[in-house]
């Protein structure tokens, strides 16, 4: 009987005191993601919760779908807490006791962005309470590397921060016929179809064969009056002569998008893509154009237009 209360007196006794020797009182989890994106897209995808639907990682065993911004994964809820310029609280509550985390979003790097999730707990004063905090938290950091690889993936995507696909391409070496005029509104249909005959014409007078789609530029010189370029690709180098002129548009690095719509839809696209640039640190060494894929004067449809827009960059 002694022996079994002294062996029960020392299993307590360790019990009691196991918990203080391998526990900290202050337990820190941590985990990191490197993204090819820009600081400012995981900005948008951690900060505003309109993204977080597209990004969560819903596990399969989980019934509950995210209510009152609440997301589960793997059975535990989470939900987001105080925001900060380049971070965000994530809150995990489990059996009465909320636990906050830290999702923070750094510059790694001249193109990438790295995110990290930090975790500071109180272990708490009792042992029982003590092993169920260090439990619950090698759970959470767990679940937080398939949530910040969940995170990453999305971001460097730029088509789900900015809504279109944006693609890096060498810009080959490339001849143009160029035209331009001022207008004192902006220019219609007629006004860039015009300029582009015309320069059709020249290039059949000349003995140039036209070797892609006519490009526009339009820009806002003053508050009454819009200047509007229109060029035409062409296979051969020729001379210019009045209001043509000859270009040539040498190799560079471009980044490229193509969307389907109307000018709303355009200008939209057009806006994102300098978006993009500016997030990323890029300058333009030259004017951005317009691809016109689309033969406006034979489609009505302004949502069947597909426009490709191309944005030098360095």
């Amino acid at each position: 009987m002694n022996r079994l209360v002294i062996a029960l007196i020392m299993g307590l006794i360790i019990f009691l005191i196991v918990p203080y020797l391998y526990i900290p009182s202050i337990i820190r989890k941590s985990m990191i993601a490197i993204a090819p994106a820009a600081p400012s897209a995981a900005q948008v995808a951690l900060l505003d919760e309109s993204h977080w639907k597209n990004w969560w990682p819903y596990y399969e065993a989980d019934s509950s779908k995210p209510n009152n911004g609440t997301y589960y994964y793997n059975g535990h809820p989470f939900r987001a807490g105080k925001k900060f310029v380049s971070g965000i609280e994530l809150i995990s509550d489990h059996a009465g006791d909320s636990t906050k985390g830290l999702l923070l979003f750094i510059p790694h790097g001249k193109d990438s962005v790295r995110i990290t999730w930090e975790l500071v707990v109180n272990a708490g004063k009792d042992p029982i309470t003590r092993m169920l905090r260090n439990k619950r938290s090698k759970q959470l950091q767990k679940d937080m590397s398939v949530i910040l690889q969940k995170i990453a993936t999305y971001v460097s995507n730029p088509e789900n921060i900015y809504g279109i696909k944006v693609e890096h391409r060498r810009l080959s070496d490339s001849l143009l016929l160029m035209t331009r005029t001022n207008l004192p509104h902006d220019p219609t249909l007629t006004d860039v179809y015009n300029m582009a005959s015309t320069l059709q014409q020249y290039a059949a007078k000349t003995g140039a064969t036209v070797a892609n789609a006519p490009m526009l530029h339009v820009r806002q010189t003053d508050r009454n009056e819009v200047e509007v370029m229109v060029a035409l690709p062409i296979n051969k180098v020729v001379n210019g002569a009045g209001r043509v002129e000859f270009k040539r548009m040498y190799p560079g690095n471009v980044l490229i998008t193509e969307i389907q719509g109307g000018p709303y839809t355009i200008n939209k696209a057009f806006q994102q893509l300098q978006q993009y640039a500016y997030d990323n640190q890029y300058t333009s060494p030259a004017i951005p154009f317009e691809s016109l894929v689309t033969d406006r004067t034979k489609e009505a449809d302004t949502t069947k237009w597909i426009t490709r827009i191309y944005y030098p960059v360095f």
